[in-house]
């Protein structure tokens, strides 16, 4: 579930950032975010922004209700858009832009399938019917919903 990303300032590239992580949150906020942009400098970049989730082996971009918008090529994502190498990535209008420089594409780690094996396997095949049969289009309202609200249904 590896992702490489660039922020891209001026047509330059800064140093890269590697995340290993299911979710990366993107926004001003310190705490939170593991992406943040400066308040003073990023005025359109909401304090949670957008999030990168790795679902289904793949990387999705989620819009979390953001003020100023979130694009994946100049176009405006309406709660998530699948990513790919070469994506430019931006927080609002005129706002930061990151590429993605490298990711990884349906690869599930060893221990993540421990982990799908480990609960009852209804709500798991359950899960995954229901969500092949949406062709994830339910992307959207994941986005918006906790983690733990989630983790709290299905396990």
């Amino acid at each position: 579930m590896k992702i490489v990303l660039a922020e891209e300032q001026n047509g330059s590239q800064p140093s890269e950032k590697t995340f290993n992580q299911p979710i990366i949150r993107i926004g001003r906020d310190p705490v939170e975010c593991q992406i943040i942009f400066d308040n003073a400098k990023y005025p359109m970049v909401s304090r949670k922004h957008a999030e990168l989730r790795w679902e289904a082996g793949k990387w999705f971009l989620c819009d979390l209700n953001s003020s100023y918008g979130t694009y994946v090529n100049g176009q405006r994502v309406i709660g998530s858009q699948s990513v790919a190498v070469g994506n430019i990535l931006q927080f609002g209008t005129q706002g930061p832009t990151v590429r993605v420089v490298w990711l990884e594409v349906g690869y599930d780690s060893p221990q993540n399938v421990a982990q799908k094996n480990s609960r009852p396997t209804s709500a798991v095949s359950a899960f995954t019917t229901n969500a092949v049969a949406a062709g994830f289009a339910s992307s959207a309202a994941k986005c918006s919903e906790s983690i733990s609200a989630r983790a709290a249904r299905f396990c």
